[in-house]
């Protein structure tokens, strides 16, 4: 990103978990000139570019970034923001809250979604540091993120400070920390997280934002000292500097206070419009006679007495769910796209916690498609716009104007449809266990076996709810991706159990990760070649010279399974090996002397009577577990042109900081060797 911004072009975040269909669109519809991934370039490529200072011509008025939102015809809308309005938020709320270079962000959102602009630009361009989240559904990763480094700042939706004070007070201590700002956006605050969060983070500032991607990411704020008794919600605030808020009535005039009317942006923060749509650019962006260039937002609101402004909600078929926008039109739109799907019409309603879910309503000429919707849908459109629910009815109820009559769908019970299993069963303790965790999450009873999570009303905030749950019982044992694949009781369950046995294994044993670049293993490689020997030769050599150095044991014994389903023996004396010319070719001819010794079942490797063993797994047949038969095992693969390597010890064997060091030494080795093999000429 910051290299797109540096040349003066724009950046399109395109998150790769989109559907294929949705992807196009957006790369089709920005016209976006380059594709960048995180492996388009290889470490050595990077080597041969320019390093000369590109020149950057761009102006405050030229786009910094477009960014898709939902759209009520089926097609995301690309709103494009220049540099003036983007800089005019960041830089109006640091100097608000004195950010500088002290503060640490913990970056929760995605590209995709506009908190991550302020994420990355508000810290970057206060000198501060961002620690970014792989996964924000990893509640226990961000409590973690938030003690190891130290964070201060807090950016979400609320949806996420809820949950992480959840797996908080469900954590039997929780040490202070430095967080000393919350910026909480996006959707409904509830009333009762301000304090939960004082509970738990004294030291911090609560704010609400508020505002729309058209307005570039926040126009309006409201710092959150107390809650008074009389709010029926949190209110939405004054607007932010340069930035304009404003209650019009149906003739677009100023409401009086107190008086609810339409909300309306102005300001410097206004994006320039949609990508490729003037029509929906002309709609949401008017021309007021005495206000100048408005975004039309579809909220509604009220200026209080007391100055702030009251945010009572949308009254149109646009919502927010866990601060994203949906228009419940695309979902719609999207469900009649499918051949069996006659009539669609899709809801939001809220559960008995409070939070919104979507609910499809649908008329199909083939009952046998309604197993298959949810997954037609997940091929068109993101994980948050997926209803929780799909209800099939005969029609589609109507008011007596025709149109769809609300009222009476959301009187109708939500019944899920069930796998009908062949007969009863006697359910395994682990999956007893799951069977309540879910009632419990779901607050639904009578769960099959083989009912899917999703089809029982779970949204991901359900998901990371019930991890949670399931770490207290099960510590360790799942990850939240892991429930995406395993969402049955029966499918779970038997995850877990299989892992049991294995994870207690891998407690004890330490893991450390490294790889040899494609241009240092071409450089191995010439110097295999100049000592006419093989590159797995140097791969033992070093390795071998470094365990010397770690155990101070000078006869070694290794065994190697690296070009063949050939065991290979190699024993070395290290006192009568003083230079590493000598130890190629010493490995080189004790491997060809062992070539006869083959077996498909490695029958040939000696438990634990050998130092380490060195292998390819394309070569270790059948179900042998390598630290079985050796305390540490070195696994070699090449991939690219780039050697991988993956050293495991037991713990008994190697500490975990000295398994990490011998990585890192690995490399340095090799480094030198090179060097000293470059000197010679």
């Amino acid at each position: 990103m910051l290299g797109i911004l540096k040349t003066g072009a724009a950046y399109v975040p395109v998150d790769p978990e989109y559907p294929q269909e949705r992807i196009d669109y957006i790369l089709n519809n920005s016209q976006c000139d380059l594709l960048l991934t995180p492996d388009v370039y290889s470490k050595e490529d990077l080597h041969s570019c320019s390093i000369e200072d590109v020149e950057n011509e761009s102006s405050p008025d030229d786009i910094a970034y477009i960014i898709y939102t939902s759209g009520s015809t089926g097609k995301p809308k690309g709103v494009i923001i220049t540099h003036e309005s983007a800089v005019n938020t960041i830089l109006d709320i640091n100097q608000k809250f004195q950010v500088n270079e002290d503060d640490r962000f913990i970056g929760l959102s995605s590209i995709c979604f506009d908190l991550s602009v302020y994420d990355i630009f508000g810290a970057l361009s206060s000198g501060a540091s961002i620690v970014q989240i792989k996964d924000q559904r990893d509640i226990q990763e961000v409590i973690e993120t938030i003690d190891k480094y130290g964070i201060t700042i807090w950016n979400s939706v609320p949806a996420i400070m809820d949950l992480t004070i959840e797996f908080i007070e469900s954590m039997k201590e929780y040490q202070d920390n430095e967080l000393r700002l919350v910026l909480l956006s996006g959707d409904w605050i509830p009333l009762i997280l301000p304090e939960k969060i004082r509970k738990y983070f004294g030291k911090a500032q609560i704010n609400s934002l508020g505002g729309a991607t058209e307005a570039s990411i926040w126009s309006i704020y409201y710092p959150i000292n107390e809650i008074n008794p009389e709010w029926k919600s949190i209110p939405y605030g004054m607007p932010l500097a340069n930035q304009k808020f404003y209650v019009l009535n149906y003739a677009g005039q100023v409401c009086p206070v107190e008086v609810e009317g339409e909300l309306y942006i102005g300001g410097i923060g206004l994006a320039q419009g949609y990508k490729n749509d003037d029509t929906k650019t002309k709609n949401a962006f008017i021309e007021h006679p005495t206000l100048g260039r408005l975004y039309k937002t579809g909220d509604h609101g009220v200026l209080r007495k007391e100055g702030y402004i009251e945010f009572l909600g949308r009254k149109d078929q646009q919502i927010k769910i866990r601060g994203y926008r949906v228009e419940l039109g695309e979902v719609s739109n999207q469900l009649l796209e499918h051949k069996n799907v006659q009539q669609a019409v899709v809801i939001d309603q809220v559960d008995s916690n409070g939070k919104k879910f979507l609910c499809a309503y649908i008329v199909v000429d083939d009952e046998k498609v309604m197993g298959s919707i949810r997954e037609y849908l997940a091929q068109k459109l993101p994980e948050y716009m997926i209803p929780q629910y799909f209800v099939k009815l005969e029609q589609l109820p109507l008011t007596p104007n025709g149109k769809i009559d609300r009222k009476v769908l959301l009187a109708l019970e939500i019944r899920k449809n069930k796998l009908e299993e062949k007969a009863p069963k006697l359910l395994t303790r682990t999956e007893n266990i799951i069977k309540q965790l879910i009632g419990e999450v779901l607050h639904v009873g009578d769960i099959s076996l083989n009912e899917s999570f999703f089809e029982l009303g779970g949204s991901s905030i359900h998901l990371i709810q019930m991890h949670r749950k399931l770490e207290q019982l099960y510590p360790g044992k799942s990850k939240i991706t892991d429930m995406f694949i395993y969402n049955t009781v029966s499918k779970l369950a038997k995850f877990i159990d299989k892992n049991d046995i294995e994870i207690s294994k891998a407690q004890n044993i330490y893991t450390a990760e490294g790889k040899i670049t494609a241009l240092l293993t071409q450089k191995i490689r010439s110097i295999a070649h100049k000592e006419k020997v093989q590159l797995e030769d140097l791969l033992i050599a070093f390795s071998t010279y470094l365990f010397t150095k770690i155990t101070n044991k000078m006869n070694m014994k290794v065994q190697t399974l690296l070009d063949s389903e050939n065991v290979k023996t190699i024993t070395l004396d290290m006192n009568n090996l003083h230079d590493f010319n000598t130890m190629f070719k010493e490995i080189y001819k004790q491997r060809k002397q062992s070539i006869n010794i083959k077996t498909t079942n490695n029958k040939h490797l000696e438990s634990n009577n050998f130092d380490y063993l060195m292998y390819n797994q394309t070569f270790l047949k059948g179900k042998i577990d390598p630290l079985a038969l050796s305390n540490t095992s070195i696994e070699v693969k090449e991939l690219n042109n780039i050697v991988h390597f993956t050293i495991k010890s037991n713990k008994e064997r190697i500490a975990m900081h000295t398994l990490q060091e011998l990585s890192n030494m690995f490399i340095k080795l090799i480094e030198m060797i090179i060097s000293k093999y470059s000197i010679k000429g």
